[in-house]
């Protein structure tokens, strides 16, 4: 990150967790998520990073309220969009 860093506030799951949203201080942009669950425990918002193409994925989330057809894309036309 570079500027000013970003604003903070708690928030707390269903499940009773507290989750922490770091957000653009100027136009509320969500940046990153970070949690109770250690070091470890952050979750970059896709749309805030231009490195997209460098970084590997390495769990999944959300998984029970996933669309059916998401992992059936591959069949699909595709085009570049600039």
């Amino acid at each position: 990150m570079t500027g000013e860093p970003a604003k903070v506030y708690a928030k707390t799951g269903d499940n009773g967790r507290t989750r922490f949203q770091h957000f653009c201080s100027e136009c509320g942009s969500p940046l990153f998520t970070s949690g109770d669950g250690g070091p470890d425990d952050w979750g970059i918002r896709w749309g805030s990073i231009r490195q997209r193409d460098q970084l590997k994925p390495m769990r999944q989330i959300w998984c029970r309220s996933a669309a059916p057809w998401i992992h059936d894309l591959k069949g699909l036309p595709a085009r570049a969009m600039d």
